[in-house]
């Protein structure tokens, strides 16, 4: 069996956590990558070249795709830099995203 470190237990805890329903009233806009059909995706996915959501950050959290808390919290920042880099500063997600 596979040992977990601590450190990836707190960001699973973390990840788990932001996806409760509990959170949902403002995390639901970071749970999934924007669908391809919406009538903003064409500009979103052009200036994003990166993008990230909760959901494949869980997943690949649970594949083993973060070695340690470092690259979860790299992936963590990522999501958020692309809400600011293509939501304009008052838009309510941008201060969702806010620390």
């Amino acid at each position: 069996a596979k040992v977990i470190s601590d450190e990836l237990k707190f960001c699973y805890r973390v990840i788990d956590d932001l996806l409760k329903p509990a959170h949902q009233d403002v995390a639901w806009v970071f749970y999934d990558l924007p669908a391809k059909d919406f009538d903003w995706a064409p500009a979103y996915y052009s200036i994003i070249k990166k993008p990230i959501a909760l959901i494949p950050i869980q997943r690949k959290l649970k594949s083993g795709g973060h070695p340690d808390l470092a690259a979860f919290d790299a992936d963590m920042q990522l999501m958020f830099r692309n809400c600011f880099t293509f939501n304009p500063p008052t838009r309510t997600y941008t201060l969702w995203a806010q620390p």
